[in-house]
């Protein structure tokens, strides 16, 4: 029975971990629009889920009643869930980036722009 426990406190601070992660995108990328918002989330978590089938090392909680196994279990869990959801904020600002650059030079303009101030009067 402690382990049926130990799974439900892991999905719920899954969920927490989650919520928390997606407020800090929202302050922290606030020019990103709902459609790159979603897409960002979930590559986050399928990377997250990627790295939980690839073998990421979570405890086993399983009839277990040791406080600090469930900890290191959910400590690990947070881990991987922050990393996931990291690793989908760079692959969408590297992406932007990327067909930024590539539009920009199929149209023929130049990849750099530079500011020019305008005339005082």
């Amino acid at each position: 029975m402690d382990g049926f426990w130990a799974g439900i406190i892991l999905m719920v601070l899954q969920f927490v971990a989650f919520i928390a992660i997606w407020r800090v995108e929202d302050v922290a990328l606030p020019r990103l629009v709902p459609r790159d918002v979603t897409r960002t989330r979930v590559l986050g978590i399928g990377l997250s889920a990627l790295g939980l089938l690839a073998g990421w090392p979570i405890p086993n909680t399983t009839g277990t009643t040791d406080i600090g196994v469930i900890a290191s279990a959910v400590l690990w869990f947070a881990a991987l869930v922050v990393l996931g959801q990291a690793f989908a904020v760079l692959a969408f600002m590297f992406a932007r980036w990327f067909t930024r650059q590539y539009v920009e030079t199929r149209r023929g303009h130049k990849t750099e722009t530079r500011y020019t101030e305008p005339p005082t009067k």
